[in-house]
């Protein structure tokens, strides 16, 4: 579930079987979702952000061990970012275009939205082993450009 930060009125939702909609929340209850798409087809939808400046109409849909998808909620499309049966966690900054994505092969992947760019970090290992384990969870600074990354420790 995200929300649009600049109104706060509309709501993204993502569903296990993949469907995204968007909800209009000063729309009466049980009214129909302002849209909805399938996003990943028998997936769930593990993360959901609204990509800032297009007014709801552009979500990041996640779904693990499948893909990152950018959905355009006007026209039902979604443009594959990243694919990958290891994701294992994602995040999108709220105020530059920029998506991460960690994997179960103890990396990161950062795309550029934009330029279509990708950086890749990987686990280091010394005498001690890897430092890095599984990466579970991360998050972007709100208005920095600073990522916290969680990992399992073995």
């Amino acid at each position: 579930m995200c929300a649009e930060t600049e109104s706060g009125t509309l709501v993204g939702l993502g569903f296990a079987d993949g469907l995204v909609q968007l909800v209009d929340r000063r729309a009466r209850a049980g009214a129909a979702p302002a849209a909805s798409m399938l996003a990943h087809a028998n997936s769930a939808v593990t993360h959901l952000s609204m990509r800032q400046g297009s007014g709801g109409e552009a979500l990041l849909a996640t779904a693990a061990s499948t893909s990152v998808k950018m959905c355009d909620m006007r026209s039902s499309f979604a443009d594959e970012i990243h694919r990958s049966p290891n994701i294992s966690a994602a995040a999108a900054h709220l105020s530059q275009d920029v998506v991460v994505v960690g994997s179960r092969r103890q990396n990161l992947k950062l795309f550029n939205l934009n330029a279509r760019k990708r950086i890749t970090i990987k686990a280091h290992s010394d005498f001690w082993g890897s430092r890095m384990g599984v990466v579970n969870c991360l998050h972007f600074h709100p208005s920095q450009p600073l990522l916290a990354v969680g990992s399992t420790n073995d």
